[in-house]
């Protein structure tokens, strides 16, 4: 017996028997779009050694480099950079794998101010626009034939920078170690190029960028800065230093 012929003998109309092969499929509903749950974070550093540097990240991208949009200083121009190079400071602040830096070389002719901002939302990154004249003093200390300056930080950034200098073996890189009460942050070794330790006898790889936490100054002691070698006390980060800086 045929399959319509069967429809008709039970009293299935040919029109229902075949509606549900034909039942058309329900629109899908789309989903609501995601909010952002994790914020972007970054800073812009400022002018070291003539480059601009900072970074930024993005938590929900992790793998993905930023586009900035880097504007004004002498040109008064815009360019976009990617935030692709490895920061070893901004990973072990544990902002994911630290591939989130940038450096664009300005040379002498800085003019302010500079603005950075990510290009899909122009949104401007902490410490933009940076201004060069609002660049504050170091910080410097002499241990016998060592020296150690520390470069003044935004607030809230996640390193310090600096060099560290033995004149008496100018040759010699010093490990640096950050040591606050029970907190330790470093030691990393003073390989880094600085503009400052060359003119003080050094080949100009003595600098350094140091992993650390600004929530440390909020406790009473002053972070030492230490040479790891033989534990030497090479600078202090004395709180008036802080304050002048806008750490503390």
């Amino acid at each position: 017996m045929g399959l319509v012929r069967a429809a008709e003998c039970f009293g299935l109309g040919v029109i229902g028997l075949r509606r549900p092969w034909f039942r058309p499929t329900p629109a899908l509903a789309l989903p609501p779009r995601q909010q952002r749950s994790v914020e972007r974070i970054g800073w812009l550093e400022g002018v070291h050694d003539g480059w601009l540097r900072g970074w930024a990240h993005d938590p929900i991208q992790p793998g993905k480099p930023a586009r900035i949009q880097i504007s004004g200083g002498a040109t008064g121009g815009t360019i976009t950079v990617l935030a692709d190079h490895y920061r070893a400071d901004v990973q072990a602040a544990g902002h994911g794998l630290g591939v989130c830096g940038f450096a664009v070389p300005v040379g002498a002719m800085v003019a302010d101010p500079i603005e950075a901002r990510w290009a899909d939302t122009g949104e401007a990154l902490p410490g933009s626009p940076w201004r060069a004249g609002a660049a504050k003093a170091p910080l410097e200390g002499w241990r016998g034939s060592r020296i150690a300056v520390f470069d003044p930080p935004l607030p809230g950034s996640a390193t310090l920078t600096g060099f560290a200098l033995d004149i008496a073996d100018p040759s010699a890189r010093i490990d640096v170690l950050l040591v606050a009460g029970e907190h330790r942050f470093g030691p990393v070794r003073a390989c880094r190029h600085a503009t400052l330790a060359r003119a003080l006898g050094g080949d100009g790889f003595h600098g350094f960028y140091l992993p650390w936490n600004p929530a440390v100054l909020a406790e009473t002691v002053e972070p030492e800065l230490r040479d790891a070698r033989d534990d030497a006390l090479l600078l202090k980060l004395n709180r008036t230093w802080a304050r002048s800086v806008g750490l503390a």
